[in-house]
């Protein structure tokens, strides 16, 4: 069994790193667990605990999944929060018009209950985690912050590979391996 998750890799921007770090800086006394740039990711789906038997027919579908999908560009241009306003769970980066990938995410689900994996039925929401909110201090402040930090630039991301990543949970944090990868054609 190997836990997996198919996903985009990222990399943020200067600017982006720099509203990160803002964002750290001014969340002190709050407990968050931010992720680290090296494993920064847009996940497609997550997959859970995978029996090896599955590995090689979910790699062979998402090559033909892929196999005509062509390069294309996402832009981040929003900070957001999942979970409610009383009690936050994730702070994250979102995309503007995201179609192409909202398309490869419908393939995908249409293909992964033929391999075995069950259908996920939840919403898609495209993002990149910057942190899992545990506890604030102060709301109201963390309120403020969320407002002020709301990017005043964008950051276009060239989406030319989609890979299937083993993750293995430590309590220092993720490590991610990248077990197959598919390029896009140009």
């Amino acid at each position: 069994m190997k836990r997996l998750f198919i996903a985009i890799p990222i990399t943020l921007d200067s600017e982006f790193v720099a509203l990160t770090d803002h964002l750290k800086a001014h969340t002190g006394y709050d407990h968050i667990v931010w992720t680290e740039a090296k494993v920064q990711h847009l996940t497609l789906r997550f997959l859970g605990e995978t029996p090896d038997p599955q590995i090689e027919p979910l790699i062979a579908s998402m090559g033909q999944i892929l196999k005509d999908v062509h390069y294309f560009q996402l832009t981040i241009d929003k900070l957001g929060v999942f979970g409610s306003h009383y009690k936050p769970t994730t702070l994250w980066l979102g995309f503007q018009d995201f179609e192409v990938l909202r398309q490869i995410h419908e393939r995908i689900e249409k293909v992964l209950p033929t391999i075995g994996f069950e259908a996920d039925h939840g919403n898609f929401v495209p993002h990149i985690t910057l942190g899992r909110i545990k506890n604030l201090a102060n709301k109201n402040k963390f309120w403020q912050l969320f407002e002020q930090c709301q990017p005043t630039h964008t950051q276009t991301i060239d989406v030319n590979r989609i890979v299937l990543y083993r993750s293995k949970l430590r309590p220092e944090g993720p490590v991610y391996t990248e077990m197959a990868h598919w390029n896009l054609q140009q």
